[in-house]
């Protein structure tokens, strides 16, 4: 079975591999049921809808003299890529154990065409530009392995009488990845979906009711998660957490939402620890948990009222009082289609995303072709061509139609192995070190053109 990912209207979101676990996402979707049913409260809407990935092209990596395109293909979904450097002729690539390299000498550009079968959620067309400057290795996928197995676990939970010169009450609620449990009479009951294996698991206190959100305190066990098995946790070890708050400033016109989630070595999953809510008194803040060390991921996304204009960060928090920074919107000026050419002027940018439904369609049946391009930034605008590789890969242009896309601007963490990672990879195997320091921020936006 899949573990839990974030589930969002935009095509940019989708990229994240199913392995992408909640941690980089947001955290809080399967947070506990009484946060859950305050987020409704404040947003106007459900936040537990999830999905599985549909990646483009990633790239990661410098120095040589070739790049290395690694594929990622267990179904068998492949059937051609393609590439160039600087203005050459396309070469097809030939893949030896899911790896292929080309001579690119020097500073200079290339581009990567593939073609997918498609079907779940990856896209048919992938295509992909950047400079050797900025990276020589490429991740194509065209399918997903089985992901992570989640096993039913359940942990039988005695409390103390205090926490951190907190009275534990009846009705305070135990969180631990993804489920919760009410307090009575210091014990609770809490059943779990963990990855399987051996790992730490954090169960948390909370007191949640008209104040808002107040950490209380934690616990780290040791579990070997197997499905149905069930763990004591027991009055010893528990330490306070200590709440720090979560602040931001929104665009005119925007609503938004944030989670932290909490990582150690030794876990393999990250549960909730504090919420943002902005229309809901005290849902401002987090925990963090004494002498445990660790890495808290912030995570916040705002979205305007119709969706067509979405802001995303993942950040570090050091365990401190976070104030979100946001990217500003796109503005409709910014992005420029014309055809299968986009001219993308989002300052500072350092990458864009494009995700494109209706242009392509495939030659011969005319069955639609959905499109994902990333490409890093060249200057204050950036002009990308979708290549016409019909025969090569099978795909034509329509005309007399109207297209929906999704642009993307990445504006802090380029240079990120996590940036490298989520677009492209299906397993990503987390630790401190990928997550110290993380500070990502993306600007999306939705739109229609006509095609003449």
């Amino acid at each position: 079975g899949q573990g839990p990912y974030l589930c969002s209207m935009d095509p940019f979101l989708k990229r994240f591999p199913k392995s992408f676990p909640v941690i980089l996402i947001l955290g809080g979707m399967l947070m506990n049921k009484l946060v859950r049913k305050m987020a409704v409260l404040a947003l106007g809407g459900t936040l537990s809808l999830l999905l599985t990935a549909c990646p483009g092209p990633s790239s990661a990596g410098t120095g040589g003299n070739q790049v290395t395109v690694q594929l990622q293909d267990p179904q068998g979904q492949h059937m051609a890529t393609y590439y160039r450097v600087g203005s050459g002729s396309w070469q097809q690539l030939s893949f030896q154990n899911n790896q292929a390299t080309f001579s690119a000498q020097g500073t200079v550009d290339y581009e990567i065409a593939t073609r997918c079968r498609g079907g779940g959620n990856v896209a048919d067309l992938q295509f992909f530009k950047a400079s050797t400057a900025r990276s020589r290795q490429v991740n194509v996928v065209c399918s997903h392995g089985q992901g992570t197995q989640r096993v039913s676990v359940t942990f039988n939970v005695r409390l103390p009488a205090q926490l951190g010169g907190v009275s534990v009450q009846d009705g305070e609620v135990v969180g631990g990845h993804g489920a919760d449990s009410s307090v009575s009479s210091l014990s609770a009951t809490v059943t779990a979906q963990l990855p399987q294996g051996q790992q730490q698991a954090l169960v948390a206190l909370f007191r949640i009711g008209n104040q808002g959100l107040q950490p209380i305190g934690g616990k780290l066990v040791s579990v070997n998660a197997t499905n149905g098995a069930t763990v004591t946790v027991d009055t010893q070890g528990w330490a306070a957490m200590s709440a720090k708050t979560i602040s931001a400033t929104l665009p005119g016109g925007f609503q938004g939402q944030g989670f932290v989630v909490f990582f150690k070595d030794g876990m393999k999953d990250a549960p909730f620890v504090g919420a943002y809510f902005p229309n809901q008194p005290g849902f401002d803040r987090y925990g963090v948990l004494s002498g445990a060390g660790g890495v808290y991921l912030g995570n916040f996304m705002a979205k305007d009222s119709g969706y067509n204009n979405q802001l995303m960060v993942l950040k570090d928090t050091g365990g401190n009082d976070w104030t979100v920074s946001l990217p500003q919107p796109w503005t409709s000026s910014q992005c420029s289609p014309s055809g299968a050419s986009f001219t993308f002027s989002y300052p500072n940018a350092q990458a864009f995303t494009l995700d494109l439904n209706g242009l392509a369609e495939e030659q011969g049946t005319g069955s639609p072709l959905r499109v994902s391009v990333l490409v890093y930034a060249a200057g204050s605008s950036t002009t990308y061509t979708l290549p016409n590789l019909g025969s090569q890969l099978g795909y034509t242009f329509r005309t007399g139609t109207s297209v929906s896309y999704t642009v993307g601007a990445t504006l802090r963490g380029v240079d990120s192995p996590i940036f490298s990672t989520f677009l492209g990879s299906s397993e990503l195997t987390l630790s401190e070190a990928l997550l110290r320091n993380l500070d990502l921020a993306f600007a999306l936006m939705r739109g229609n053109y006509n095609v003449p």
